[in-house]
């Protein structure tokens, strides 16, 4: 394993650190799903759930065939939304998930999965508004637009507008939308008077003429943002899987917190991941490696 590792180093040195993060937990997974198949080349279908900046890593691996050559066929799948995502996962119908909380609320009602990894730990989500909002406040009795009940984009709205004291249904509607581009187009029509997105819709929002009312990333909230799924029985299986960097209790506890799933209050975050592997791999100096080429 660790002749994998010094042979994959080279390849993750120009992609920056969350590229870093990534390429190589999700090469590393799927070098570890591998042990267990045929030595062919094998297609691994990776879902993730909206067309923003933090997929680019996942897109990189298979334009720079990063995968093929340790005998993989790395396949991205768009799948609208997280909770349709989390569904796709759990049906086993993709191998990896590139998603946020709605991980969550599909362990809470006990869905054979968990998060093996976490390189964005917080919201890459911002706040667009029409000029008549001009803060926060100024959305009170308002629509805000969304993506997904239960998924990232409303978790971020429920984190951004508790931090006003304010709360969805309460003090502003909500409208949901699959797509980050049907959120854009409400709140260009005026049917939204603002919309939570993630890049690179946020550079079509600008040339719309919007400007950006909250960065919710520069916050630094909690959250699994992009949190690297797999089924329990893959690491039941495979106990070589390994990945970059830990999952944190925080991120899972931030998590429960704005979901409205029954069972969140009383769920023990240590139950939503597994960072016994990553110990595994910093003993073989893989890690302090992989930073010292950053």
């Amino acid at each position: 394993m660790l002749r994998m590792y010094q042979r994959l180093l080279p390849r993750l040195h120009s992609v920056g650190p969350r590229g870093h993060s990534i390429i190589s937990t999700l090469t590393l997974v799927l070098l570890a799903m591998l042990t267990t198949r045929d030595a062919a080349a094998v297609t691994i279908g990776a879902g993730y759930p909206q067309l923003n900046g933090g997929m680019t890593p996942l897109w990189l691996i298979s334009e720079a065939k990063i995968d093929r050559q340790y005998g993989l066929d790395l396949k991205p799948v768009y799948i609208p939304g997280g909770a349709r995502l989390t569904q796709t996962i759990v049906s086993g119908d993709v191998d990896i998930a590139i998603t946020g909380g709605a991980a969550v609320n599909a362990m809470l009602s006990g869905a054979d999965i968990i998060y093996v990894g976490m390189p964005v730990p917080t919201y890459a989500f911002s706040l667009y508004a029409r000029s008549d909002i001009k803060e926060v406040p100024d959305l009170r009795g308002k629509v805000l637009g969304v993506i997904t009940k239960g998924a990232s984009s409303d978790h971020a709205s429920i984190a951004l507008l508790r931090q006003y004291k304010m709360s969805q249904g309460k003090d502003v509607k909500v409208l949901y939308f699959s797509r980050q581009q049907d959120a854009l187009a409400a709140l260009d029509k005026g049917i939204v008077s603002a919309a939570i997105h993630s890049a690179p819709t946020t550079l079509m929002a600008r040339r719309l003429g919007y400007k950006e009312l909250v960065n919710i990333g520069s916050l630094k909230l909690p959250y699994p943002f992009a949190g690297i799924a797999v089924r329990r029985s893959l690491i039941r299986q495979n106990p070589d899987v390994v990945k970059v960097p830990y999952v944190t209790e925080e991120a899972i506890r931030a998590a429960l917190s704005v979901t409205d799933h029954p069972k969140a209050a009383t769920a023990d975050p240590r139950d939503f991941f597994d960072n016994r592997f990553l110990k595994e791999m910093e003993s073989t100096g893989f890690v302090k490696e992989l930073y010292r080429l950053r």
